[in-house]
């Protein structure tokens, strides 16, 4: 593997486990041993990040959409449409190369260190916070006007940073919290596989 297909590159929270990505995931042990190789048909790991606990991995694809991993079992525990209907759109990116569409598509992958929310950030100008425990909610924010370069929680996870076109910009998470919330259409696909479809319901 050349070091110029890897997208990228994690330690686990507890030094256990090295994850990269390229066109797959793959997940190494303490001893440079690989013990899983993960997956996903017709999308390429563009982005990945542990949990707080490590029992899970995140993973940002080529196709919008967020897979969770259980470590463990090396199976996908739910899939989150989250930056999906971007690569959906026939209009959107005309004035870029595919490759470059697809490959910027999502651009940060990160959980607050509660370990409550996953945060990713796209090319198309919104920072989303999907919320774990109640796994049928996200908050959104319109952070910028072209593409998030990247966003990331504070480490008290009060706040949000992002950058991207228009500079840089913080937002007060609790703000964020206050507001209404999207609900997310839980659904099972063909391999019984949780999935969450974002919809225009609030609460």
């Amino acid at each position: 593997m050349g070091l110029q297909e890897i997208r990228s590159i994690r330690y686990s929270n507890s030094g256990k486990y090295i994850a990269c990505s390229f066109l797959f995931i793959q997940l190494w042990d303490q001893n440079s041993k690989i013990t899983s190789d993960l997956i996903v048909n017709d999308a390429e790991s563009l982005k990945i990040c542990f949990s707080k606990c490590d029992k899970y991995l995140a993973s940002a694809c080529s196709d919008g959409c967020i897979r969770i991993w259980n470590i463990e079992n090396a199976e996908i525990t739910y899939i989150i449409m989250a930056h999906a209907e971007v690569y959906q759109n026939p209009f959107f990116g005309l004035s870029m190369d595919m490759f470059d569409r697809v490959h910027d598509l999502i651009t940060a992958l990160e959980y607050s260190n509660c370990g409550r929310y996953l945060l990713s950030a796209g090319n198309d100008g919104y920072v989303k916070i999907i919320d774990l425990v109640t796994q049928n909610s996200f908050y959104e924010i319109k952070a910028h006007m072209q593409k998030v370069l990247s966003a990331s929680f504070s480490i008290d996870g009060n706040w949000i940073i992002s950058t991207g076109g228009g500079g840089i910009r913080v937002w007060d998470f609790k703000q964020i919290l206050a507001k209404k919330k999207h609900i997310l259409k839980i659904e099972k696909s063909e391999c019984e596989k949780l999935i969450m479809v974002s919809e225009d319901r609030h609460e």
